[in-house]
């Protein structure tokens, strides 16, 4: 799997990505154990200049981001329709009755808001 990264500073650093990589393989191992992960996964840290649909990813992604860091939901309504799912993975209460699953009919609001304290 290739994944094209959007350089952000020092966050879209190969070590960073790969201790992300390395955290989601020990909680999926955690939750599945005696499963072996088969993979090979390549980050393509790209500039936004040299690809521009990542600005579109990074435009998605960063309107979602506000709704959950601001409460500000402006952005995200605006691309509401063309976001399928998104699911709240601070959210574990909602996890268990799937309360924590949001679509266009079904949308983020500014509710959704996590203060620094609750994550």
């Amino acid at each position: 799997m290739v994944l094209n990264v959007a350089e952000r500073g020092a966050s879209t650093r190969f070590e960073n990505l790969k201790l992300g990589l390395q955290k989601a393989e020990e909680r999926f191992t955690a939750i599945n154990p005696g499963t072996e992960l088969h993979h090979n996964v390549v980050f393509n840290i790209q500039n936004q200049t040299s690809e521009p649909l990542l600005n579109i990813a990074d435009y998605f992604c960063w309107s979602v981001q506000r709704v959950f860091e601001r409460g500000e939901t402006r952005y995200y309504e605006y691309l509401r329709q063309k976001i399928k799912v998104v699911i709240d993975l601070y959210d574990e209460m909602g996890a268990r009755t799937g309360d924590n699953v949001y679509t266009p009919q079904k949308p983020l609001t500014e509710g959704n808001k996590k203060s620094l304290y609750s994550i």
